[in-house]
């Protein structure tokens, strides 16, 4: 198991028609995929500890990339500080944002190194690092299949789709919903269009080569 940085803290966000408080335990953890220590070390969040944003915040519907971006604050310590993650890459350092009744992520993305922030402050002081989804920068890679090699023929939409987010380095389905498909299509996934229409890769080069 990789080494494990995680921390909760409690969700009053209001999600019910009567106003209850929800109250559920948020875990929020970081994954240094290159350490397989297995050591687990605690995390002491602090004020406004996640913050999740769009990146693009474009309001024009048809936009085609919808980036999100995750800012966690912690406090530091003599063990914790902007130096334990600002020795890696940017893909060493997983974030996962989950509530504790869920198996699915809020966030999933990578840490990114350059946007590391601390006050030169005695400790605790506030760290906050920022993760993004790799979403946005996605649009100036070359298109290659789920394996990395170049489309030729045809294809479904879904494999060009899945190709694209293999790139983020997250390992996660995808989940499609649009009601537009073939009256003679199955109901279920099977009848989706992005899995009953085929392209030709040609239809994506941007030069004869």
């Amino acid at each position: 198991m990789p080494k494990l940085y995680i921390g909760r803290f409690t969700n009053s966000q209001v999600l019910y028609a009567d106003n209850s408080d929800f109250g559920q335990e948020v875990i929020v953890k970081i994954i240094d995929v290159t350490d397989a220590s297995d050591e687990e070390i605690e995390i002491e969040l602090a004020d406004d500890p996640v913050t999740i944003r769009v990146v693009d915040n474009n309001e024009d519907k048809f936009t085609p990339i919808r980036s999100k971006a995750c800012e966690l604050r912690l406090h530091t310590s003599p063990n914790i500080n902007i130096m334990t993650f600002g020795g890696g890459g940017d893909n060493q350092y997983k974030v996962q944002i989950r509530m504790d009744s869920s198996d699915l992520d809020v966030f999933e993305g990578w840490l990114s190194i350059s946007d590391l922030r601390q006050d030169f402050q005695p400790d605790p002081n506030v760290l906050v690092l920022t993760a993004t989804d790799g979403l946005g920068f996605l649009k100036d890679l070359p298109l290659t299949d789920y394996y990395g090699n170049q489309f030729r023929g045809v294809h479904r939409l879904a494999d060009y789709i899945s190709g694209c987010l293999r790139k983020t380095g997250l390992d996660k389905s995808f989940i499609a919903e649009m009601n537009v498909k073939e009256s003679t299509q199955a109901t279920n996934y099977l009848g989706h269009m992005y899995n009953t229409i085929y392209l030709d890769a040609k239809t994506f080069m941007s030069s004869v080569d």
